[in-house]
């Protein structure tokens, strides 16, 4: 049956406009992160006291973890040298593994790092079998965010003594154990070529965001050194960096000119076949068949271009009261 009068007027303003034929735009992806960087001292003091004169330790970073805002001294080294220099930051730089690592459009998500930073000292406290009474390992940093709102989880591996407590010995591992919490100034919102950075001013002593101690990285990783608390010397720097175009959105072909000169060509066999059934069909007012020739006369031109905006003008302005009669 052929269409009325009415549906056969909206498919050629719908197809004239490019309604239907027009690709449409999804909405643009999540901007990938292009490199992150974490400088973190875990607490200042605690690498002053490794290296100092009471423990008298030292300190190891597995690549691809390095010391470049470390700023001090890496092992004990009698008897010149007792505490580390005031102004060094002793933060240690952690590398990030884009794999491992994802942000939402709102900033919710985690930061991986690689690396890892082993402490040892107290070789005098140290229990059969073991070489050191204080022997503390991180490594696998990721940085957890929603909003604002973070923590630090690391895998670790304490073992050597109890020395805060029955001093037994410990040999202990934990796998994302929270550390530490935190409150970022900003929430690291995703946005092509942006950079979010904690620190603009550079990496130093007293640079970055304050960490609070958890519960079980004060008590259980830390075996009792500190309270689980925010210290002021607990502190790291993070900086992150998007790509500068989203990856996923789908770019538009450029609009075609419509040949003006050319003569038009011939009905394809499609066309012509569907033309010829049309016409052999006895039903429908000579009104009716006038109005779908035009549709497929109409919709054949509006496949050329996309004139969406007149498209919509077209319908309010003239179609919709037309249909709604």
């Amino acid at each position: 049956m052929f269409p009325t009068r009415k549906s056969a007027a909206a498919a050629t303003f719908l197809l004239a406009a490019g309604v239907v034929v027009a690709p449409s735009a999804h909405a643009a992806s999540v901007p990938a992160i292009e490199t992150a960087s974490l400088s973190w001292n875990l607490k200042r003091t605690f690498s002053n006291y490794i290296t100092g004169p009471i423990a008298k330790g030292k300190i190891e970073v597995a690549s691809p973890a390095t010391i470049k805002h470390f700023g001090g001294f890496v092992e004990h080294n009698p008897p010149s040298q007792r505490f580390q220099p005031d102004d060094a930051s002793l933060k240690y730089d952690f590398a990030f593994n884009p794999a491992n690592s994802k942000l939402d459009a709102n900033g919710k998500g985690v930061l991986a790092f690689d690396g890892a930073v082993r402490w040892t000292g107290h070789k005098a406290y140290a229990p059969e079998g073991q070489d050191y009474g204080l022997d503390i390992q991180f490594s696998d940093v990721k940085v957890h965010v929603d909003g604002t709102a973070g923590k630090i989880s690391v895998d670790y591996w304490v073992r050597g003594t109890n020395i805060t407590g029955d001093e037994s010995a410990l040999n202990e591992r934990g796998d994302d154990a929270v550390f530490a919490t935190f409150t970022l100034p900003e929430a690291i919102t995703p946005a092509a070529g942006k950079t979010f950075n904690t620190s603009p001013d550079g990496v130093t002593k007293d640079s970055g965001v304050k960490t609070t101690l958890t519960e079980e990285g004060a008590k259980k990783i830390m075996i009792g050194f500190y309270e689980p608390i925010q210290y002021d010397d607990a502190l790291f720097d993070l900086s992150v960096t998007f790509a500068g175009a989203a990856a996923g959105v789908p770019t538009l072909p450029a609009p075609q000119p419509t040949p003006t000169s050319t003569p038009s060509p011939a009905p394809s066999e499609s066309m012509a076949s569907s033309s010829q059934e049309l016409s052999s069909t006895d039903k429908g007012s000579p009104a009716e068949r006038i109005t779908t020739s035009v549709t497929l006369v109409i919709a054949g031109l509006g496949l050329l271009g996309v004139l969406s905006g007149f498209g919509k003008f077209a319908f309010d302005r003239f179609l919709r009261p037309m249909l709604a009669k």
